[in-house]
């Protein structure tokens, strides 16, 4: 990730943002970078007291903005926006530097998550990166089966980590990059060595 932060003010996505404990401590550590988050919008009450708690005097812009101002928001010099997961569809294309999902696709259905790769793929840029830290395998609570190495990755992306996580042997940790070409091998290819067999 340190190509990532050679720039001044990398733009950084999480998808399913929990409390908003990795964006909080990774402005910490980058100030001048700027943070969207999509969550479901019963959570995003929750992120955004944490966020306020964190850095009173940030400058925040929620889904209002955005319905008032349009896609001119992301021209603005926000250091937070705070948006429902739906409003991923807004964001400029090759936008994006890093998205991050932690743990959240794998409580997603199918559907919700070709929805979020479709963005992602369309917004990160070129030599952008995706964390994706998901589950091998799990049941949706509709019973579909999720299934990592099934998620619908295109052949733009080239491997930097794919390991099981050290802290969890059920938790995949992979990190990609965005590729203005196709790479050699598709990322499928490669999670067809993982579980579940």
């Amino acid at each position: 990730a340190d190509r990532l932060f050679e720039i001044e003010a990398p733009i950084i996505a999480e998808i399913g943002g929990g409390y908003g404990g990795i964006v909080t401590k990774t402005k910490k550590r980058y100030p001048k970078a700027r943070f969207i988050i999509f969550d479901l919008p019963e959570l995003l009450a929750v992120q955004t007291y944490y966020i306020y708690k964190t850095f009173p005097n940030a400058n925040i812009l929620f889904l209002k903005d955005i319905l008032e101002r349009g896609d001119k928001i992301f021209t603005e010099d926000f250091d937070f926006i705070i948006l429902p997961g739906w409003m991923i569809d807004q964001i400029p294309d090759k936008f994006i530097d890093l998205v991050i999902n932690m743990r959240s696709m794998m409580e997603m259905s199918l559907s919700v998550i070709n929805f979020y790769f479709t963005h992602i793929q369309r917004t990160v840029k070129s030599n952008g990166l995706f964390a994706c830290f998901n589950r091998y395998h799990k049941k949706s609570n509709s019973d579909e089966d999720i299934v990592l190495k099934d998620y619908p990755f295109d052949e733009f992306w080239k491997p930097i980590i794919s390991q099981t996580s050290i802290v969890q042997n059920h938790i995949h940790d992979l990190i990609i990059k965005r590729q203005t070409g196709k790479s050699d091998f598709h990322i499928q290819d490669m999670l067809r060595s993982v579980p579940p067999f």
